[in-house]
Parts: C-alpha cells; structure tokens; sequence
C-alpha cells in the first residue's frame, strides 16, 4: 500500500475524533506487547482475537488501528464435482471462536448481510477492509477438496474412490464428504467381521445380500472406467413382517456406512416424489443404497414401474438452471 492508500484509508475509514494511535501503553484490548503472539499478513496484524491495520498517521508514523474483531481464513475449499471454491471462516462473536464456510463469491458488499447475519464484525466502513485482509489472508491458508457424490470418480486424470474420505492408491486421503449421509467410519472393523462370520456366513440369504452389496463398486468401476456399460443391479426384497427384510437391508448398509433408518443412513425411505428418489441415487458409483418400504409409496403401476428403469440408470431428471445450462 503506497502513501496515498494509507493517507486515504485514514482519512475514509476512522473519522478524526475516533482515530486513536495502538502504542505499548494503550490501554485498549489486544494492546502488543514484547511477548505477545501475532500473525502479520501484509499491512494487517491479527493479535489475539482483533484485526489490526498499519497505517501512516497524520505525522507520517506508521501505527497499528484497531479494525474490530478478527475473521481468518482457516482453509481454502474446492468442490471435486462442481469446482465452486468456498472458505472455512472462523472469526471471534459473542465472546467466542465460530466457524462457518462462505462461498468464495460472496466476498462482495452486496452479500454484506450473509455475513452480518453470522455475527461476524464487518459492519458500516469495515466490511471492504475485512474483505480485503480475507484475501490475503487466504493466500497463506491451507487448500482441500470436498465431495458431495459417492464411488468412483475420475480426478485429475486419476482413478479415485469417495466414501467419508476420497481415497486413491498410494496416496493419502485427500477430500471429505460434505453431504446428507451418514457414512462416516464408526465401531470396529474386528466387531463387524464377528458379526458377519456368527450371522452371515452359512445363512444363503444373507450371503446373497452381502454379495449384492459388494458388487456396488464393481458395477460402479465398470461404467467409470468405461470398460463396460452396465445399469445398477436393483435386487428386491419380498416377504412377510419379521422375516428379516430389514435385518437384510442393514447387512448390506454396514458395509459402506450408517445403517440407521431414522438418522438419514444408507436406508432411506421409499416415502417420496419420484425426484426427490432420484436426487438421493444420482452420482452414486460405487455405494450401496437401499429404499425401504417400497408400499408406502403412492405412485401408480406405470409410473412407479418408470421409476425402476431411471434407479437403474442412476442418472437424475435433466433440468436448465437459471442460465438456460
């Protein structure tokens, strides 16, 4: 920042009666001190839980102000499916750290509000100012990936399977799943093959149920590898109250994530629109998923019979946005 940015900035953002110089004997909150921790980005000081600004007072000294509380950039993230970028804030309101994710393209005035709203301190004459530290700031922070889909997926030229985490071989898992179900890993993998081993095994019925779950991945790198085009294997389940239809449907969940019902799961109820069915299903490649209570739905005989081949397709109903895309 040349002296005219500086003398403008002084001049623009405190008025002269507020204008008051942070020296060793200020007595204001987040005053330095020889020992005191602090990261400098550019012209901006963030000491404890305040954002401070240098700026070229009116005899020509450099002094630290005061811009209010601090907002820093913990991590730059990138949609693996989309490319959107959004920030992981975390920044100091009621008495505390907070944090929150922010599309990156919200770093603008107009969105003042979705700021404002989150309790962070950039209101009047300070929103441009914080904005601009954020930008710098985000520069020194450390960049990730996220996923919103499920299975196979080709990544930078390279063959990668999503679960909780991305996973590629040879490498470290680099992106985290940032969507409405619950497979992050929980329990013991020693319990699980117990509990295979005591239930499963020599039960035929449910060794075709726990071998129907493992071909989700395989059918899912067939069509991702494109060395062959093959449609979902849709395997349903009939019979009578407590026959073990659910207790099946949990065996096959286990594998890949929560079994729950109730908690948004890998079983999902078959109480719903035919799009709403088909949303949970699109680009998923590779992960079990199983609807549950398929007569709750009221779907007619020709559209419900419709709505078997698009599960199988697993492709979700084309639509334009809002830029005829």
């Amino acid at each position: 920042m040349d002296q005219n940015e500086l003398n403008q900035f002084s001049e623009e953002f405190f008025d002269e009666d507020e204008f008051e110089e942070i020296s060793p004997n200020s007595n204001l909150e987040g005053k330095p001190s020889s020992n005191e921790k602090y990261t400098r980005v550019g012209n901006f000081i963030v000491r404890g839980n305040k954002l401070f600004k240098e700026i070229k007072n009116k005899e020509g000294k450099f002094v630290e102000v005061e811009v209010g509380y601090a907002t820093l950039v913990d991590s730059i993230v990138k949609s693996m499916e989309t490319g959107d970028v959004s920030l992981d804030l975390r920044y100091f309101s009621f008495g505390k750290w907070e944090k929150a994710t922010i599309e990156r393209g919200k770093l603008v005035k107009s969105d003042l509000k979705t700021f404002l709203n989150l309790g962070m301190d950039v209101g009047g004459k300070k929103a441009d100012i914080v904005f601009d530290f954020i930008d710098k700031h985000e520069k020194m922070a450390p960049k990730t990936y996220t996923h919103s889909k499920l299975g196979w997926h080709i990544h930078d030229g390279q063959l990668i399977f999503r679960l909780s985490q991305a996973l590629q071989q040879g490498q470290a898992p680099f992106s985290e799943y940032k969507g409405p179900l619950q497979i992050a890993p929980k329990g013991s993998y020693k319990d699980w093959i117990d509990a295979i081993n005591q239930h499963v095994i020599g039960h035929t019925p449910m060794e075709l149920i726990l071998a129907a779950s493992f071909a989700a991945p395989i059918v899912g790198l067939l069509n991702v590898t494109e060395i062959a085009e093959s449609d979902s294997l849709l395997l349903n389940i009939v019979g009578n109250s407590t026959t073990g239809k659910t207790t099946a449907a949990v065996v096959a969940a286990s594998v890949f994530g929560s079994p729950s019902i109730t908690h948004n799961g890998l079983i999902q109820s078959f109480n719903g629109t035919s799009n709403a069915l088909q949303s949970i299903i699109s680009g998923n490649l590779g992960v079990v998923l199983i609807f549950d209570e398929t007569s709750m739905n009221m779907l007619g005989n020709k559209a419900f019979t419709s709505l078997i081949y698009k599960l199988a397709q697993n492709k979700e109903k084309a639509r334009l946005n809002c830029e005829c895309q």
